[in-house]
Protein backbone atom coordinates (compact mmCIF):
# COMPACT_ATOMS: atom_id res chain seq x y z
CA UNK A 1 0.00 0.00 0.00
CA UNK A 2 2.47 2.53 1.30
CA UNK A 3 4.32 1.39 -2.02
CA UNK A 4 1.57 2.66 -4.24
CA UNK A 5 0.99 5.56 -2.49
CA UNK A 6 4.27 6.69 -2.99
CA UNK A 7 4.48 5.49 -6.64
CA UNK A 8 1.55 7.36 -7.92
CA UNK A 9 3.32 10.79 -5.95
CA UNK A 10 6.17 10.17 -8.31
CA UNK A 11 3.91 9.30 -11.21
CA UNK A 12 2.19 13.28 -10.79
CA UNK A 13 5.43 15.07 -9.93
CA UNK A 14 7.37 13.36 -12.89
CA UNK A 15 3.91 14.40 -14.88
CA UNK A 16 3.82 17.82 -13.39
CA UNK A 17 7.58 18.60 -14.06
CA UNK A 18 7.07 17.23 -17.89
CA UNK A 19 3.96 19.76 -18.47
CA UNK A 20 6.38 22.65 -17.25
CA UNK A 21 8.99 21.91 -19.37
CA UNK A 22 6.36 21.56 -22.01
CA UNK A 23 5.39 25.25 -20.55
CA UNK A 24 8.03 26.79 -20.85
CA UNK A 25 9.44 26.12 -24.08
CA UNK A 26 5.98 27.11 -25.75
CA UNK A 27 6.82 30.84 -27.13
CA UNK A 28 3.26 31.85 -26.52
CA UNK A 29 3.48 33.94 -22.95
CA UNK A 30 0.19 33.29 -21.06
CA UNK A 31 -0.83 36.35 -19.38
CA UNK A 32 -3.57 37.39 -16.75
CA UNK A 33 -4.79 40.59 -15.51
CA UNK A 34 -1.68 39.76 -12.33
CA UNK A 35 0.80 40.27 -15.12
CA UNK A 36 -0.73 41.91 -18.05
CA UNK A 37 0.23 45.77 -17.43
CA UNK A 38 3.71 44.38 -16.43
CA UNK A 39 4.36 43.28 -19.89
CA UNK A 40 2.56 46.00 -22.01
CA UNK A 41 4.94 48.62 -19.97
CA UNK A 42 8.24 46.24 -21.00
CA UNK A 43 7.54 47.15 -24.57
CA UNK A 44 5.56 45.92 -28.26
CA UNK A 45 3.51 43.09 -27.48
CA UNK A 46 1.50 40.44 -29.21
CA UNK A 47 -1.53 39.26 -27.85
CA UNK A 48 -4.28 36.92 -28.57
CA UNK A 49 -7.59 36.65 -26.30
CA UNK A 50 -8.83 33.14 -26.57
CA UNK A 51 -11.19 30.69 -24.99
CA UNK A 52 -10.28 27.18 -24.30
CA UNK A 53 -13.56 26.18 -25.93
CA UNK A 54 -13.02 27.82 -29.06
CA UNK A 55 -12.73 25.76 -31.95
CA UNK A 56 -10.96 28.59 -34.38
CA UNK A 57 -8.21 29.51 -31.11
CA UNK A 58 -7.79 25.20 -31.33
CA UNK A 59 -7.44 25.18 -34.93
CA UNK A 60 -5.01 28.19 -34.70
CA UNK A 61 -2.93 27.43 -31.49
CA UNK A 62 0.07 25.60 -33.32
CA UNK A 63 0.07 28.28 -35.67
CA UNK A 64 -0.04 31.14 -33.60
CA UNK A 65 3.40 29.41 -31.71
CA UNK A 66 4.67 29.60 -35.05
CA UNK A 67 4.40 33.13 -35.38
CA UNK A 68 5.64 33.68 -31.86
CA UNK A 69 8.69 31.83 -32.93
CA UNK A 70 9.30 33.97 -36.19
CA UNK A 71 8.82 37.52 -34.47
CA UNK A 72 11.07 36.25 -31.20
CA UNK A 73 14.48 36.97 -32.90
CA UNK A 74 12.86 40.67 -34.04
CA UNK A 75 12.36 41.16 -30.00
CA UNK A 76 8.24 41.34 -30.19
CA UNK A 77 6.91 39.16 -27.13
CA UNK A 78 4.07 37.28 -28.39
CA UNK A 79 1.41 36.14 -25.53
CA UNK A 80 -1.95 35.12 -25.12
CA UNK A 81 -5.38 35.75 -22.21
CA UNK A 82 -7.93 33.18 -21.58
CA UNK A 83 -10.48 35.81 -22.35
CA UNK A 84 -13.07 33.52 -20.92
CA UNK A 85 -11.82 33.23 -17.45
CA UNK A 86 -10.12 36.87 -17.63
CA UNK A 87 -13.28 38.44 -17.77
CA UNK A 88 -11.86 41.97 -16.65
CA UNK A 89 -9.35 42.24 -19.33
CA UNK A 90 -11.70 40.86 -21.96
CA UNK A 91 -13.96 43.89 -20.87
CA UNK A 92 -11.39 46.28 -20.99
CA UNK A 93 -9.93 45.38 -25.00
CA UNK A 94 -14.22 45.05 -25.65
CA UNK A 95 -13.74 41.86 -26.62
CA UNK A 96 -16.47 40.81 -28.93
CA UNK A 97 -15.75 36.79 -30.31
CA UNK A 98 -12.31 34.70 -29.91
CA UNK A 99 -9.84 34.55 -30.99
CA UNK A 100 -8.73 38.20 -31.12
CA UNK A 101 -5.61 39.65 -32.13
CA UNK A 102 -3.75 43.24 -30.60
CA UNK A 103 -0.70 44.72 -31.15
CA UNK A 104 0.65 47.14 -27.90
CA UNK A 105 2.80 49.74 -28.04
CA UNK A 106 3.67 52.96 -25.82
CA UNK A 107 0.05 52.81 -25.12
CA UNK A 108 -0.98 52.37 -27.96
CA UNK A 109 -3.59 49.50 -29.77
CA UNK A 110 -3.61 48.17 -32.88
CA UNK A 111 -6.20 45.58 -33.48
CA UNK A 112 -5.77 43.12 -36.05
CA UNK A 113 -8.80 43.10 -38.81
CA UNK A 114 -7.00 40.68 -41.53
CA UNK A 115 -7.31 37.06 -42.76
CA UNK A 116 -5.66 34.79 -39.81
CA UNK A 117 -3.13 33.15 -40.87
CA UNK A 118 0.59 32.92 -39.76
CA UNK A 119 2.17 35.60 -42.86
CA UNK A 120 -0.53 38.08 -42.44
CA UNK A 121 -0.07 38.08 -38.04
CA UNK A 122 3.56 38.56 -38.81
CA UNK A 123 3.65 40.79 -41.71
CA UNK A 124 1.19 43.08 -38.80
CA UNK A 125 3.21 43.06 -36.06
CA UNK A 126 6.27 43.67 -38.06
CA UNK A 127 4.17 46.72 -39.84
CA UNK A 128 2.97 47.42 -36.86
CA UNK A 129 6.27 47.90 -35.19
CA UNK A 130 7.84 49.54 -37.91
CA UNK A 131 5.48 52.68 -38.11
CA UNK A 132 5.85 53.18 -34.22
CA UNK A 133 9.67 53.47 -34.86
CA UNK A 134 9.36 55.54 -37.85
CA UNK A 135 7.07 58.22 -36.10
CA UNK A 136 9.39 57.87 -32.94
CA UNK A 137 11.94 58.67 -35.53
CA UNK A 138 10.39 62.13 -37.52
CA UNK A 139 10.29 62.88 -33.82
CA UNK A 140 13.23 62.81 -32.89
CA UNK A 141 14.45 64.57 -35.81
CA UNK A 142 12.33 67.20 -35.51
CA UNK A 143 13.67 68.41 -32.50
CA UNK A 144 16.96 68.30 -33.85
CA UNK A 145 15.91 70.57 -36.51
CA UNK A 146 14.36 72.60 -33.73
CA UNK A 147 17.55 72.96 -31.45
CA UNK A 148 19.50 73.81 -34.76
CA UNK A 149 17.26 76.59 -35.77
CA UNK A 150 17.23 78.04 -31.94
CA UNK A 151 20.77 78.12 -32.07
CA UNK A 152 21.15 79.52 -34.96
CA UNK A 153 18.57 82.19 -34.18
CA UNK A 154 20.70 82.83 -30.99
CA UNK A 155 23.89 83.43 -32.93
CA UNK A 156 22.02 85.56 -35.58
CA UNK A 157 20.29 88.02 -32.74
CA UNK A 158 23.98 88.50 -31.75
CA UNK A 159 25.01 89.58 -34.69
CA UNK A 160 21.94 91.84 -35.38
CA UNK A 161 22.69 93.34 -31.71
CA UNK A 162 26.01 94.36 -32.91
CA UNK A 163 24.93 96.00 -36.12
CA UNK A 164 26.70 93.91 -38.42
CA UNK A 165 24.59 92.61 -41.17
CA UNK A 166 23.60 94.63 -44.08
CA UNK A 167 19.53 94.94 -44.75
CA UNK A 168 20.14 92.65 -47.50
CA UNK A 169 21.71 89.89 -45.52
CA UNK A 170 19.11 90.04 -42.72
CA UNK A 171 16.11 89.54 -45.28
CA UNK A 172 18.32 86.75 -46.71
CA UNK A 173 18.11 85.06 -42.94
CA UNK A 174 14.48 85.53 -41.57
CA UNK A 175 13.90 83.72 -45.52
CA UNK A 176 15.92 81.30 -44.33
CA UNK A 177 14.46 81.10 -40.69
CA UNK A 178 10.99 80.84 -42.02
CA UNK A 179 11.88 78.18 -44.07
CA UNK A 180 13.18 76.15 -40.98
CA UNK A 181 10.01 77.27 -38.81
CA UNK A 182 7.69 76.11 -41.76
CA UNK A 183 9.71 72.35 -42.19
CA UNK A 184 9.62 71.75 -38.33
CA UNK A 185 5.54 73.24 -38.28
CA UNK A 186 4.94 71.09 -41.56
CA UNK A 187 6.59 67.69 -39.31
CA UNK A 188 4.38 68.53 -36.62
CA UNK A 189 1.34 69.11 -38.30
CA UNK A 190 1.93 65.87 -40.27
CA UNK A 191 2.29 63.76 -36.95
CA UNK A 192 -0.52 65.29 -35.45
CA UNK A 193 -2.96 65.18 -38.02
CA UNK A 194 -1.98 61.28 -39.05
CA UNK A 195 -4.78 58.18 -38.81
CA UNK A 196 -5.49 57.42 -34.94
CA UNK A 197 -4.74 54.20 -33.67
CA UNK A 198 -7.91 51.01 -33.51
CA UNK A 199 -8.64 51.29 -29.56
CA UNK A 200 -10.53 48.90 -28.36
CA UNK A 201 -14.50 49.87 -27.41
CA UNK A 202 -16.56 49.34 -24.72
CA UNK A 203 -18.28 45.73 -25.11
CA UNK A 204 -21.89 45.56 -25.90
CA UNK A 205 -22.30 41.97 -24.29
CA UNK A 206 -20.63 38.92 -22.85
CA UNK A 207 -18.20 37.52 -25.92
CA UNK A 208 -20.00 35.08 -28.49
CA UNK A 209 -19.54 31.20 -28.61
CA UNK A 210 -18.25 29.81 -32.01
Amino acid sequence: MTNGILFFFLALCLFGTLNATEIEKSPVRVLTFANFDDAVEAGPLLVEFYAPWCGHCQTFEKSYENVAAQLRPKGIPVAKVDGSSQKLLSMRFGIKGYPSFFFINEGEVFSFKGVRNEANMVKFALEQEGAFKESSKKISHLWQYAGIAYQEFAEIAEVVRAGQLSPVTLAAIALAGMAIMWTVLGGLVNLLTRPPPVRPAAPPGPPKRD
